[in-house]
């Protein structure tokens, strides 16, 4: 319910009220991938990016081939400005799931800079 939630709030760009709903289901015992690499998207959108780092590494306990988690690991190393772990990450990303293009676009972006 608070996943489902929270996945529709931030699909609304209610950031803050779908961090709530995320965190109230990883209260409730719902430890998933899917919870954590929503709760780290969010927390980089807060530009809390080790909060979104550790997020993506506990997704990755869980699963530790999920593309989107090293996606959003990625992403949240490159918040705290360690370019090289990012891109070594994006990389993972882009080998684990090819066809995901949300990971060639930030690497782009992260090589064009």
């Amino acid at each position: 319910y608070h996943l489902t939630r929270a996945t529709i709030k931030h699909g609304r760009r209610q950031t803050d009220e779908a961090l709530a709903d995320a965190r109230q289901a990883e209260v409730l015992q719902l430890r998933t991938t899917d919870l954590y690499c929503l709760l780290s998207e969010l927390y980089h959108l807060k530009g809390n990016y080790s909060s979104s780092l550790e997020n993506a590494q506990k997704a990755l306990t869980f699963s530790p081939l999920s593309a989107k988690a090293y996606f959003w690991k990625g992403n949240a190393l490159l918040g705290l400005r360690d370019t090289t772990q990012a891109l070594t990450q994006l990389e993972i990303a882009r080998n684990r799931r090819p066809d995901f293009t949300k990971t060639h676009h930030k690497m782009a972006e992260v090589y064009n800079r």
